[in-house]
């Protein structure tokens, strides 16, 4: 995500930057969630559905890019959001003692992240579909 922003800031922007910028994202979308899945005490099904749901949020912000509605960073659960929940949630699990941990909080994190997934994938479709009418 960084990498985009600096590169927009520094106008070192190109016509291939988006494929440097977006593809890189996806992957690792892809296997931070699927490795919290497979983490300890955790969700193999539900990583690999937030992994699924990451891609497709960053999807539907393409194709609403594509059909003319721009600025589709918002929702519950936009790529910051996503990853500042599972980074509190690995940080806590570090730093924990293990008399303190919350069992099943990895499960938890992963679950918030698929609904809030789910909802802002649906509210980005809705304000497509909405400015694409209008």
């Amino acid at each position: 995500m960084l990498d985009g922003m600096v590169a927009v800031e520094s106008n070192k922007t190109s016509s291939i930057g988006d494929i440097f910028n977006e593809v890189p994202d996806r992957v690792s979308d892809a296997i931070i969630f699927v490795g919290a899945g497979f983490a300890a005490g955790s969700s193999i099904h539900s990583g690999y559905i937030a992994a699924v749901l990451s891609i497709l949020v960053a999807y539907i912000r393409a194709l609403g890019n594509q059909m003319g509605v721009t600025q589709l960073f918002g929702g519950p659960m936009a790529k910051s959001h996503r990853m500042f929940l599972l980074a509190g949630v690995c940080f806590y699990l570090a730093i924990a003692p293990n008399s303190l941990r919350i069992p099943g909080i990895l499960s938890w994190g992963l679950l918030v992240i698929i609904l809030g997934s789910a909802l802002t994938v649906i509210l980005r479709l809705q304000r497509i579909v909405t400015s694409v009418r209008s």
